[in-house]
């Protein structure tokens, strides 16, 4: 036999007057399968009321280790009433339940009193659209019920009525015998009342109560032969009622069951549609703790003009048929998910509970779950932190080194000034004299017939002389500002000029060079084409390599250096050669002395 895993539970508990029955279903791929079944005779273990009985079953539970199992608990039908309503169709499930709460509010509008409901949709036949099964019982009954296991430690979610357990019973072990259309009669016998069930399409369409009960069979034993409960309840598989005479008390037993079984029916012709009332029946079954009486199918099958059986689940251990335990057995099934019919008349907060109560594994995993990823992301967190504190610790460390030699490179910075101070004269007097050269010979090959340079000087020089508006030096004096005769002779330091006291010293990165030399000169006067001589001169000065840019000096800064045309001004009054044009060119040079340097900035604060 191939090994099926069991996927689900569920227990069923029938809590009757003279015994407490359980039953354990299993879903075996889908299919439930009678695991367990146990039963308890109260009266023999000296259990006498309902609060003694109430009290044994929490430790019955645990001795037969069903504790912690979904758990179905059953209703005596004379408690709870049920009814067809047929609503509209193309009713959804929100509307549909709007309904059924309107519908049981005016049956509860008719008493004081609370009602708990339940419902479960049919299939639609028999005239009816849309037929909805509703069960009603009594808040008070519901919740004194609930009360009193919840105080045994037993958490019930789910409390279903005995006779739509019943009918779960014979729908999974028989349903498909059952007729597609007749109707059926199913019959619970008790030990104080009886539950009658009319199904038709294999779907209950009628549920009622019997006032008939199995302890009449009990007294008519007890009566005839004069046995004690105990024994009559033995001797009672024993009998045949076949063989009982028309007069014995449990041949009047029997009629008394027959007759309220044809009282039932009958009010359930009354009521139902046309379409199913005349329908004869097509069979009867029979289950519950009086259906062991020997005889009772034969005889109510003679009597009735049809076939009549027992049910019931098959105990695992021995392969008995139990029909006592029918209630059970659909009560397991509904609490396992696998009834065919479902009413549940538990409470809403009480099933709300039962609810959190089956999720609350599902929180704890989560709250594992988040607390491990909380950890995770902690851990993971406090590594990342770690190795950022020990690279920062080694940053730190060559920080600290590179600190130690931040002196050492600012010595070696102001040295380095130092040497640049001394040495950036030394380049520009070096260089100057071959700037001047290059320039004279740049200047001698341009220069045009009959024009002559007058004066070649650096920028500074040429302006500084203009800034200062000295006039020139006596003519007994020697005038050699530049490479030729017209600027004045600077000072030169010895026994009659005596140094500055507070001489103006330049550092390197102000050193600017030379960026230009300025060139004046005349050029033969030509009244039509006066500046054509010099515009060819700049034209051929500028396809000299050295210079990056040649052009005439402004007028003003011209202007400001009279003095050095005025000598050849004088000389050239009178002169029979004709008339000349004065004029000055910058030359600025493609690439100063010295690369003027950057002034070190401050360093940010760290």
């Amino acid at each position: 036999m191939a090994f099926r895993k069991t996927v689900r539970q569920g227990l069923g508990v029938d809590l009757g007057t003279s015994a407490f029955k359980s039953v354990v279903v299993g879903l075996q791929q889908g299919v439930p399968v009678v695991q367990r079944c146990h039963r308890l005779a109260t009266r023999d273990e000296g259990i006498l009321n309902e609060a003694d009985l109430y009290a044994s079953v929490s430790a019955w539970l645990e001795q037969t280790r069903c504790r912690g199992l979904p758990v179905a608990v059953g209703l005596p039908q004379y408690l709870s009433t049920t009814q067809i309503i047929d609503f509209p169709a193309n009713v959804d499930a929100e509307g549909l339940d709007e309904m059924v709460d309107f519908e049981t509010g005016q049956l509860a509008g008719l008493s004081d009193e609370g009602f708990v409901h339940g419902y479960h949709v049919l299939p639609a036949g028999f005239g009816r659209r849309n037929p909805v099964l509703v069960g009603i019982c009594r808040e008070s009954v519901v919740r004194e019920r609930m009360t009193a296991l919840l105080q045994a430690g037993i958490r019930v979610p789910h409390l279903a009525m005995s006779g739509i357990a019943a009918t779960n019973s014979l729908l999974q072990l028989h349903g498909d015998s059952l007729p597609e259309q007749d109707p059926v009669l199913l019959v619970d016998i008790g030990r104080e009342s009886s539950t009658a069930v009319i199904l038709a399409a294999r779907q209950p369409v009628f549920v009622g109560s019997l006032l008939f009960g199995g302890e009449k069979f009990l007294q008519a034993v007890s009566e005839r032969e004069g046995l004690a409960a105990a024994a009559a309840e033995a001797r009672l598989r024993e009998v045949d009622v076949m063989a009982e005479s028309p007069r014995s008390p449990l041949t009047l037993a029997m009629r008394k069951l027959l007759a309220e079984m044809e009282d039932v029916v009958a009010h359930w012709r009354d009521q139902e549609r046309a379409e199913l009332n005349q329908r004869p029946l097509a069979g009867v079954w029979v289950c519950g703790g009086a259906a062991g009486l020997g005889g009772l199918t034969a005889w109510l099958g003679e009597t009735l003009g049809c076939t009549v059986q027992t049910f019931g689940p098959t105990d695992p251990q021995s392969a008995q048929v139990l029909p006592e335990m029918a209630i059970a057995h659909g009560l397991a099934l509904q609490a396992a998910g696998a009834a065919p019919v479902t009413i549940n008349l538990t409470p809403d907060d009480v099933r709300a509970e039962a609810h959190r109560q089956r999720r609350f594994g599902f929180l704890a995993a989560a709250c594992g779950l988040i607390l491990a990823l909380v950890a995770g992301l902690l851990a993971r967190a406090a590594l990342t932190d770690r190795a950022l504190l020990t690279a920062a610790a080694a940053e730190r460390v060559e920080l600290n080194a590179c600190e130690t030699l931040i002196p050492r490179l600012e010595e070696a910075r102001r040295a380095i000034e130092r040497h640049e101070n001394g040495l950036v004269p030394l380049v520009q007097a070096g260089n100057q004299g071959r700037r001047l050269v290059e320039a004279m010979d740049a200047l001698a090959a341009v220069c045009g017939e009959k024009s002559w340079f007058i004066y070649l000087g650096d920028e500074g020089s040429y302006l500084g002389r203009a800034a200062t508006g000295s006039k020139p030096a006596a003519a007994g004096r020697s005038e050699a500002a530049g490479a030729f005769p017209g600027g004045e002779a600077r000072p030169v330091v010895g026994a009659t000029v005596l140094a500055p006291e507070f001489p103006v010293r330049h550092l390197a990165h102000q050193a600017v060079g030379t960026p230009s030399l300025i060139a004046a000169g005349y050029t033969p006067h030509h009244r039509d084409q006066r500046w054509e001589a010099i515009r060819e001169m700049i034209e051929s000065l500028r396809g000299v390599g050295h210079y990056g840019h040649v052009d005439l000096v402004r007028e003003v800064e011209r202007e400001a250096r009279k003095d050095i045309f005025a000598p050849w001004v004088q000389h050239l009054v009178g002169k029979s050669d004709g008339l000349f044009t004065p004029f000055s060119i910058r030359l600025t040079l493609a690439e100063p002395a010295v690369q003027p340097v950057e002034a070190p900035k401050a360093e940010a604060s760290r």
